[in-house]
């Protein structure tokens, strides 16, 4: 029998009392540890009780942005470690996967004016490629306010 539940003190219990009624047959209980705070007192109680020999444990690690996520795994450390090596819930976390799912700066996101307009610095992107080019590649007609295009794509 296999469970899995939000709940893991259900999945936990009733793995135990049906590896009691059945114990001829093996259990595996399948535990979803987030890096949510008020979940670590119950996994560390779930996988410091010791089971029955036909209960088996699976452990998913799972990060979620609301709720906290996880370090990359490190060698060393025991299951318990892993499984509240978290980092709690961080608001700038979410907009820096935004910005990586969408392949934006942080100009964009935030709402600034696309790095093409920006004139002040050392380097532009192209309208028309999108390759980030130091303002030497575009012509002095070229360096305009959301019209930018390198010296090969004006040719």
């Amino acid at each position: 029998m296999a469970l899995m539940s939000d709940n893991l003190g259900v999945v936990g219990e009733l793995a135990i009392e049906g590896a009691k009624a059945f114990p001829d047959k093996v259990h595996l209980r399948i535990l979803c540890a987030t890096g949510n705070e008020s979940y670590q007192e119950a996994i560390r109680r779930l996988a410091t009780t010791s089971v029955p020999a036909n209960v088996k444990t699976l452990w998913i690690r799972e990060s979620m942005m609301a709720c906290g996520t996880f370090h990359p795994p490190r060698p060393g450390l025991s299951l318990i470690e892993q499984l509240l090596d978290s980092a709690p819930f961080n608001p700038s976390s979410m907009l820096d996967a935004h910005r990586a799912f969408a392949g934006v700066g942080n100009s964009d996101v935030l709402g600034d004016s696309p790095p093409c307009t920006k004139r002040e610095g050392k380097s532009s992107q192209c309208s028309q490629c999108k390759k980030v080019l130091a303002r030497g590649k575009f012509s002095s007609t070229q360096w305009k306010k959301n019209q930018s295009r390198c010296k090969k794509c004006v040719t």
